[in-house]
């Protein structure tokens, strides 16, 4: 399916788990001095998530931004993130962008 969506608009008025998993490279020029993270905007419920099936961490969100540190160590030339989500009726799953924040000192 076509990310984002509600999490009504795929599964009704069901509670449950589901396991959103998406294949990335790289960015390139990343430095050791960088600070990395993975962000989820547009989230709610509560999760865990993996980065080429190590953990990342655990997060309980309401609609605001969750951002999972990383070290440049542990990305690879293409990585697997997957994320376990479980939502209640009422909460509207991960809807909104997923993406990797760089934080680089440019002094």
């Amino acid at each position: 399916m076509t990310l984002p969506q509600r999490w009504e608009t795929v599964f009704g008025s069901n509670s449950g788990t589901a396991t959103f998993s998406r294949w990335f490279h790289q960015p390139t020029n990343l430095v050791e001095e960088d600070r990395l993270a993975i962000a989820l905007t547009g989230v709610t419920g509560s999760g865990r998530a993996w980065l080429n099936e190590h953990p990342l961490g655990e997060f309980t969100a309401r609609e605001e931004t969750v951002r999972l540190p990383l070290r440049l160590g542990q990305l690879q030339h293409r990585n697997r993130l997957r994320i376990e989500l479980s939502c209640t009726v009422g909460q509207s799953g991960l809807y909104d962008a997923v993406a990797i924040e760089i934080d680089s000192d440019s002094e």
